[in-house]
């Protein structure tokens, strides 16, 4: 487990879970959702009307009766009233509002709406007075919200004084039973499309029965309603909101299963990249993943499934960085003066199937670095890489420190590559010229063909060889596999020698 979070896709998934566990990947969602519903519209339903009592010279309970009069004659489905009932002096207008109000019976809802969002106190959500209510119903309207208070989702029932009442959107949406759970709105609904009626306009004989007839209609005082984050839009009338939580509630699902599933799917996915061997076979994983993340809450919520992308946005974005630093870094580390990738760079690189490995060394070559100007080193050494380069046609020289130079070729029989190697000494033999400076180059070889090892163990054998070939003196040193499981008691041959003289296993018969 400690390697695994060591590791890159470790980092990244740490970082992505502490970023969603703290909130602040919720920026992400948050833009992701707002630039998405900047896009994805679809008209508002026909069926919900809004009446806007804000043109009216007055909002007291006279006119508001008038205007509930008007509309019963219009023959509407059902009749939500979204206005603040408060009797006041006008004792006859009062009494004119609660006959109307008598006269729905069970087809007028009063809306007990929530001033702030978040909030479910008795004191957030005032019920009307029951003389001036009725038999009317009631249905709340309060909503969750985010830290940028946009509106995220809302029960589908509130408790009041130990009594349970509907939310708006439930009731708008007509279901045959009250859902239990929350209410996701769908915020691809145009908030520009809700059809709206001026009050003023009804009372003059200005609309149509036909525009009443049959539909939802909300009266409203907008003036009067708080405003919250509609997705897409800029803040809203809660009001809004209900239509879209209405339409939401349409759906086949109303379901929020958090950012955790695209994570998973997110990491699993970099995992299975992880076993490509070359990046052109990693990319469309990693473009098929990005498109899976962007595409999937955004299908997903069409039928009513909430995905949170944030996480496996973070995700992505941390293996990402984190890879592109480690390139960089490695970039770095793996280029010497004369602009070779070094050593280290050949032990991290895909050797193949049927290569061998040679590392070359040149001998006396610190001795003659010291002769040479700082600014001649690296094309010392480029000469001698090219010399190799043309003499093995090898695309990629490494160079390493104290004059090794390495490559892979193609493996070939013994006998032929110990020729082939042999042949290379001998393009050595014209002497290298730097500048002013002329010099004789002698070059040893160590030979690794063990193809069922790793790339680091079969360069560390092939330097191992071409140092010992060094030393001897030989031109080629072949690093066989039957070394490996000698290298530790020959390593530690002097320790177990002195070990044995001490405790009396070791000693001198004359």
């Amino acid at each position: 487990m400690r390697r695994f979070l060591r590791s890159t896709i470790g980092k990244s998934l740490l970082i992505a879970w502490l970023l969603w566990l703290t909130g602040l990947s919720g920026v992400i969602d948050h833009v992701y959702w707002h630039n998405l519903y900047k896009n994805v519209r679809h008209s508002a339903p026909r069926s919900i009307v809004l009446v806007s009592l804000d043109d009216l010279r007055d909002l007291g309970s006279g006119y508001e009766a008038k205007v509930l009069d008007r509309l019963r004659q219009m023959m509407p489905r059902e009749v939500f009233f979204d206005a603040k009932v408060q009797p006041g002096a006008d004792k006859a207008g009062d009494a004119a509002f609660a006959q109307s109000v008598e006269s729905y019976g069970r087809d007028l809802t009063f809306i007990v709406r929530s001033q702030q969002l978040d909030d479910y106190s008795p004191a957030a959500l005032r019920l009307p007075p029951r003389a001036i209510t009725r038999r009317a119903q009631i249905a709340v309207s309060a909503w969750n919200g985010n830290f940028l208070y946009m509106v995220v989702s809302a029960p589908t029932s509130v408790s009041i004084d130990g009594r349970s009442y509907p939310t708006v959107s439930t009731r708008l949406a007509h279901l045959p039973e009250v859902r239990t759970g929350l209410v996701y709105p769908d915020f691809a609904l145009n908030p520009a499309t809700i059809r709206k009626i001026s009050a003023n306009d009804l009372l003059n004989g200005a609309v149509p029965a036909s525009a009443i007839s049959g539909r939802a209609v909300i009266v409203t005082s907008q003036g009067q309603a708080p405003l919250a984050g509609y997705f897409g839009s800029e803040m809203m009338p809660t009001v809004v909101h209900d239509i879209a939580g209405a339409e939401a509630l349409r759906k086949p699902f109303s379901l929020d299963l958090t950012a955790l599933p695209l994570l998973v799917l997110t990491m699993l996915t970099l995992v299975g990249a992880s076993f490509l061997r070359r990046y052109r076979h990693k990319l469309p994983v990693y473009v098929a993943l990005a498109v899976t993340v962007l595409l999937v809450p955004a299908a997903a919520r069409a039928s009513g499934i909430i995905l949170a992308p944030d996480a496996a946005i973070v995700g992505m974005i941390a293996f990402a960085a984190i890879r592109l630093w480690q390139k960089r870094t490695r970039r770095i580390q793996h280029t010497n003066v004369s602009g070779l990738p070094n050593l280290l760079a050949f032990s991290n690189s895909d050797l193949g199937v049927g290569r061998d490995v040679v590392v070359a060394v040149i001998a006396r070559y610190e001795e003659m670095l010291a002769t040479l100007p700082a600014d001649h080193h690296g094309e010392y050494a480029r000469q001698i890489a090219r010399r190799i380069g043309i003499g093995t046609g090898a695309q990629n020289i490494y160079q390493g420190d104290s004059g090794h130079f390495g490559w892979s070729e193609e493996a070939r029989p013994l006998e032929v590559q110990l020729d082939h190697l042999e042949g290379l000494r001998a393009l050595f033999a014209a002497p290298l010229q730097i500048g002013h400076h002329t010099f004789d180059t002698n070059v040893h070889f160590g030979l690794d063909r063990n193809e069922g090892l790793d790339a680091l163990t079969r360069v560390n054998s092939a330097l191992a060889s071409a140092n010992e070939a060094l030393g001897s003196g030989r031109t080629i040193e072949l690093f066989e596999a039957h070394r490996l499981a000698e290298a530790p008691w020959e390593l530690s041959l002097h320790a177990r020698i002195d070990e044995g003289l001490r405790n009396g296993d070791i000693w001198l018969a004359f």
